[in-house]
């Protein structure tokens, strides 16, 4: 029997959590402007999977989002304003998440 493993995060707060099944597509560090500006670090860890293996857990009603670009939209938390969510119109079957937001280990080391 295969038993499927998944990990939790959430936000600074706590407000919006979600849930991922593994196995990511990948886990990896971004230098570019637009990562480092909004989140005000030399990079940020970032991982991602098909949407059909992530799920809010709660306080999805809390999520809000800007979109830098157009199809380039950026998750964020309106109570505490941790951004924790990338979603692309180049990858519309896929979410990205920061690998700081979720509870435990990832599935694989950044690449």
């Amino acid at each position: 029997m295969v038993l499927e493993m998944t990990s939790s995060g959430q936000c600074y707060c706590g407000t919006v959590r979600f849930e991922v099944t593994f196995p990511t597509d990948f886990v990896c560090h971004c230098h570019c402007e637009d990562c480092r500006g909004p989140h005000a670090a030399a990079f940020v860890t970032w991982t991602g999977v098909p949407r059909t293996q992530f799920r809010f857990l709660r306080g999805e009603e809390q999520l809000r989002k800007y979109e830098s670009h157009p199809g380039v939209r950026w998750g964020f938390c309106s109570i505490c304003g941790t951004s924790f969510f990338y979603e692309t119109d180049e990858a519309p079957n896929k979410v990205y998440l920061t690998a700081t937001s979720f509870s435990g280990p990832l599935d694989k080391e950044p690449e």
